[in-house]
């Protein structure tokens, strides 16, 4: 049975914020980095919740306990680039205000987890995810509709977004609500998600794109368990089917296949990874950065103020992982573990969440998207989910105590 925690007023449906922020998404009217329409929706779409629960925030057991580690996260990376921000401008005369963009990165993240939480108490666990889904439908609709417009102005497609990656990467986090929540939704609701996120993922022509999505095929078909004959061989033929679909964009002299355009493109790019400079991971991606840091290893060295490095000098390190660590050193990177793991270990569940996000944990090894708001929506799904499943195993505890005590 659906829970409700606010007041006994009649349930709107404040889903529906969850479906409009995805559905806006993809659309980028300002340059990268800004405040965009989705974003702007997120703040009135808190201030009509806040309204609605009176100001008061229930957090259930596993999401208070993730949220804390979230804040503790949140209100690190804030200290080490407020730190940083104060250094560089006395010591070294400098005025990075990519520190601040950093804070207010993460803040926001943080805000709209809170949001989050604010919808799953109004409306449930299941209906954020309904509504979540439906928000994905959406945007793949409209990055279909930004392709097409886009479709002879560029090499590399970038839909609505500004770049190719950010079409890449919003490709896979779909991919990724898609591999959790399918059987939430309809099958011909998933096939329109799937067939145009991967379109999405050819059309930018990112390697690190093709490449995990390729692995989170793989690994949600394992992942899945058999319980008959007729699964197994489901499975089995799924797994044969995508290995014969990436053969034939990469390796197939089929007239079908050479003669379209953009799957040449793809096919050049993804085969010749190891000769590209931006595949170098110590010097294209800026790992060799972490060989700078000195003592600073323990803390981090703040997120901002490029030019003081000499790897990529001038530029953000493209990985997740190095970022965490460059940025915010040891100590950061042990909160962020936590923050990381805790939604998706689940008992009888940590391997399948794994396999599930295996897409958006490789395509991270070469790009920093630990800013995508959309990671954090679905994080604060998963740990919903778990706080569900603990309700639902103690009544079953107490339901069977009391029959015990009856008989």
């Amino acid at each position: 049975m659906r829970e409700k925690y606010y007041t006994n007023r009649p349930i709107i449906g404040s889903e529906i914020i969850l479906t409009i922020y995805i559905a806006l998404k993809p659309l980028y009217v300002f340059k990268s980095g800004s405040v965009q329409i989705a974003d702007l929706f997120l703040v009135l779409g808190f201030i009509w919740l806040f309204w609605r629960c009176r100001g008061r925030i229930v957090f259930r057991p596993h999401t208070a306990g993730w949220a804390r580690s979230l804040l503790i996260f949140t209100i690190y990376t804030a200290f080490i680039n407020g730190m940083w921000f104060v250094y560089m401008a006395l010591k070294k005369g400098t005025i990075s205000t990519s520190f601040l963009s950093s804070i207010l990165f993460y803040a926001f993240n943080f805000f709209a987890v809170i949001v989050c939480v604010m919808i799953v108490n109004e409306c449930g666990v299941e209906k954020a995810i309904e509504g979540a889904m439906h928000g994905c439908l959406i945007a793949s609709l409209v990055i279909l509709l930004g392709i097409i417009l886009r479709s002879s102005s560029q090499f590399r497609n970038t839909s609505f977004f500004n770049n190719p990656n950010q079409l890449g990467f919003f490709a896979i986090i779909m991919l990724t609500f898609l591999c959790f929540f399918a059987k939430r939704v309809n099958k011909y609701e998933a096939l329109i998600i799937l067939l145009i996120s991967s379109y999405a993922l050819m059309m930018s022509l990112s390697k690190a794109g093709f490449i995990s999505a390729v692995a989170m095929g793989f690994f949600f078909f394992i992942s899945q368990k058999d319980r008959t004959v007729k699964q197994i061989i489901f499975k089995g033929g799924a797994i044969l089917l995508l290995g014969a679909v990436v053969y034939m964009i990469l390796y197939s002299d089929a007239s079908f296949i050479t003669n379209i355009s953009i799957v040449r493109s793809l096919r050049r790019r993804v085969l010749n990874l190891m000769n590209e400079n931006d595949s170098s991971l110590m010097n294209g991606r800026a790992y060799g950065r972490v060989l700078e840091m000195g003592i600073n290893a323990l803390w981090g060295m703040g997120e901002g103020a490029f030019g003081r490095f000499s790897v990529m000098k001038g530029y953000e390190i493209h990985s997740t992982y190095m970022n965490i660590i460059v940025s915010y050193g040891a100590i950061g990177t042990a909160l962020s573990v936590l923050v990381f793991m805790k939604p998706l270990r689940n008992k009888g569940y940590t391997f399948r969440n794994l396999c599930c996000m295996s897409g958006t944990i490789l395509y991270c090894i070469s790009h920093n998207g630990i800013r995508n708001t959309l990671i954090w929506i679905l994080f604060c799904i998963l740990i919903s989910v778990k706080d569900r499943q603990a309700r639902a195993e103690l009544r079953l505890a107490e339901t069977q105590t009391s029959l015990d005590l009856a008989a």
